[in-house]
């Protein structure tokens, strides 16, 4: 064997015992803070219009009962992006709905005269892609035979 085949065994002897020794004590390092770090995960959720306002007009002579209802605006603290869906029900009868950007809606609907008064439910659902927030409603209650005008 000749001298430098010796000098590389022995070079490789020797990186061999420092891997040896070495990489357990890299592998071995630890943090020094033990304290867990804070972390707060939150999630938006489409929350319930609130607080709706606007106007409504009634007229329940001759043979129809009839209201509009201009809706001016309501809060939502959902996320931004949202279209609104807007729905005038007699009962459980949904007599007009839409759908806009906008805060303000208006809405007319009718029904035969009963001589009765008649209360309509004014309704206002957030919708953003599939997700869908819960209803808000405001009554009308408009009076048998006769006019009237008010605030939702």
């Amino acid at each position: 064997m000749t001298w430098i085949d010796q000098s590389r065994r022995a070079v490789t002897v020797l990186m061999v015992a420092l891997c040896l020794v070495g990489v357990p004590v890299v592998a071995n390092a630890t943090f020094s803070d033990r304290a867990a770090p804070g972390l707060t995960v939150g999630t938006r959720s489409m929350v319930t219009p609130t607080a709706i306002t606007g106007t409504y007009a009634c007229d329940s002579r001759g043979q129809a009962d009839d209201v509009t209802v201009n809706i001016t605006g309501f809060n939502d603290a959902g996320p931004s992006g949202a279209t609104y869906g807007y729905s005038l029900a007699l009962g459980a009868n949904v007599v007009r709905s839409g759908s806009s950007t906008s805060k303000s809606y208006t809405l007319s609907g009718s029904q035969a005269s009963d001589g009765q008064s008649t209360t309509w439910t004014v309704g206002v659902q957030a919708r953003l892609n599939s997700w869908t927030s819960g209803t808000a409603t405001r009554t009308v209650v408009c009076p048998k035979n006769g006019t009237s005008n008010g605030s939702l």
